[in-house]
């Protein structure tokens, strides 16, 4: 019989760190938009507006993006994940996967398993430094079916 990873509730917060990464980008933009238009920009062409209110609803959106991301808590029963919003109504079942990991930070996707709910969340060991051992291993573990019955 396989043993699950043990059960662990674990914050989610704004991230500092993906604010820097986000503002850190939209600088990099800028620069190169600066320096398009001091050595190339063709002057009073479509481009010369185009191409500076895209980087500025790229900027204005990956802001909005930070702003917007959820908080509350991501919890592991043992068996299933769910997630509990700071505010509103805790989901139901559901699943979780990884699409990136840094050790120390994870993005992950969280669906309900009966889809009605979706969300995206930065996970930063910081955020509970005692529980992130608990939190990767349950991410990582082979997931159990069901919990298990007792028997008389």
């Amino acid at each position: 019989m396989s043993q699950s990873a043990p059960a662990v509730a674990y914050p989610i917060a704004r991230s500092v760190r993906l604010a820097g990464w986000l503002l850190l980008v939209a600088a990099m933009g800028l620069g190169a938009l600066l320096a398009w238009f001091f050595w190339g920009a063709p002057a009073g062409s479509f481009s010369a507006v185009l191409v500076p209110a895209v980087w500025l609803l790229s900027a204005a959106w990956a802001g909005w993006f930070w702003w917007q991301s959820p908080q509350g808590t991501l919890v592991w029963d043992g068996y299933r994940w769910s997630y509990k919003p700071l505010c509103g109504a805790a989901s139901g079942p559901g699943g979780i996967r990884i699409h990136l990991d840094w050790q120390r930070s994870l993005w992950v996707r969280w669906q309900a398993d009966d889809r009605s709910q979706m969300g995206w969340f930065w996970l930063e060991q910081r955020h509970a430094p005692m529980q992130w051992a608990d939190l990767r291993r349950a991410l990582y573990a082979p997931s159990a079916s069901s919990p298990p019955t007792s028997t008389p």
